[in-house]
């Protein structure tokens, strides 16, 4: 199980942009932690169903610290659409 820092240093790590938990633990659409089995890449599919379903385009998919995971669950559900 990962270990996770305190509020305080999370934040600060935020506003650095080099948090040291990865971000690809966790669900870009629905935040719950994945298991390795039940992760999927975001596709330029998902990218635009995303958008279409939150009204925010997904940025920064070129940096490290971005997220680049969805569920399995959340996968399915923005590729049926």
């Amino acid at each position: 199980m990962p270990q996770f820092q305190s509020v305080e240093a999370l934040v600060y790590d935020r506003m650095s942009r080099s948090c040291v938990n990865n971000a690809d633990l966790f669900c870009y659409a629905c935040g719950e932690v994945i298991l390795v089995s039940q992760r999927r890449s975001i596709t330029p599919l998902i990218k635009k169903a995303y958008h279409l379903f939150f009204e925010c385009k997904l940025g920064d998919q070129d940096k490290k610290w971005a997220p680049h995971i969805v569920c399995k669950s959340c996968a399915i559900r923005f590729e049926a659409g």
